[in-house]
């Protein structure tokens, strides 16, 4: 992964996240959820790319039940120098309303857990 060196040659992380956060809200790649602004969908799939990082789906299972079905996805983050990180989520049917309610549902639980992998390798807490 490519880091920002300042002209001291000190390893700033801090203005690399600064950049980054000035690049989200200068290309609208923000969402506002209960007044808290987060990142978009997009962003973390260009950050991805950005940063060379490469997912790959280790599981995807459907879950059903009486009442909703949900589904179930492991993603795998995995940098340019082999470092990566597993993570999962899920999503349900009776969450709220869909207007394609199983390619809906699948979808979340998939960029939930695209999501998180990424941020989680690249050590962003909030999502």
């Amino acid at each position: 992964m490519n880091a920002i060196i300042e002209t001291n040659e000190t390893l700033t992380l801090n203005n690399l996240f600064y950049k980054v956060w000035d690049y989200l809200y200068n290309n609208w790649l923000t969402v506002n959820i209960k007044w808290k602004i987060y990142p978009n969908k997009t962003w973390f799939r260009q950050l991805a790319m950005y940063l060379w990082i490469s997912i790959e789906i280790t599981k995807e299972s459907r879950i059903n039940t009486d009442k909703y079905f949900l589904y179930e996805f492991s993603v795998k983050a995995i940098s340019k120098d082999w470092r990566y990180t597993e993570c999962s989520a899920s999503c349900s049917s009776d969450e709220r309303e869909f207007n394609n309610l199983e390619n809906d549902v699948r979808t979340i639980a998939q960029i939930r857990a695209t999501n998180r992998a990424i941020s989680d390798l690249l050590g962003m807490s909030d999502i």
